[in-house]
């Protein structure tokens, strides 16, 4: 599976919650056949996650000054 995917993967064995994973199934699910594989639902939902995160490292703060006072005031 590995060799299909464009980039390195790491394999990981982990524990999740039932509810989680069911969710995830019923979500990706269409009248009990599988659309998307479970794995290939989780990986991106991690990938997602990790990319989100990533622009919050990122993120630049803005400079607090007074027109943001006025904006703030006019709201």
């Amino acid at each position: 599976m590995a060799a299909r995917l464009d980039k390195e993967t790491t394999k990981l064995h982990l524990h999740l919650y039932t509810e989680d994973v069911e969710f995830i199934d019923q979500t990706f699910c269409r009248e009990g056949i599988r659309t998307v594989g479970r794995s290939n639902a989780i990986r991106l939902i991690v990938h997602a996650y990790v990319q989100q995160l990533k622009r919050k490292a990122h993120a630049k703060s803005v400079p607090f000054d007074d027109s943001i006072t006025e904006l703030i005031a006019d709201a």
